[in-house]
């Protein structure tokens, strides 16, 4: 028969799992978001440095045929998000955990 210390203990190992899952998946997104950043003006950089090149046939659009695509810049969406993962668990941070007490 399960006691209510042992009841507490099983709460606080699913709060404290969930917040590892919450953490490693914000550290995960935040990286990806940090080289999707980073690559996306090395891409600008380089879609630049083309058209000038090609910028008597009109640049690189105009050569390719194809409707150029352009990176949309969600860099501050992600931030936001994250943002809000954090502010949905009262008085929890990167730095300072929260966990479920009963």
């Amino acid at each position: 028969i399960w006691g209510i210390i042992d009841l507490q203990n099983v709460i606080f190992n699913i709060s404290k799992a969930l917040e590892d899952t919450e953490n490693a998946t914000i550290d995960a997104i935040t990286a990806v978001q940090t080289q999707v950043s980073s690559l996306s003006k090395v891409v600008l950089q380089n879609q630049m440095a083309l058209d000038l090149l090609t910028a008597k046939e009109g640049g690189v659009c105009m050569i390719v045929s194809q409707s150029c695509c352009t990176y949309v810049d969600e860099t501050h969406r992600v931030e936001t998000d994250l943002q809000t993962i954090w502010e949905k668990n009262p008085g929890s941070s990167p730095g300072n955990p929260v966990y479920i007490i009963v």
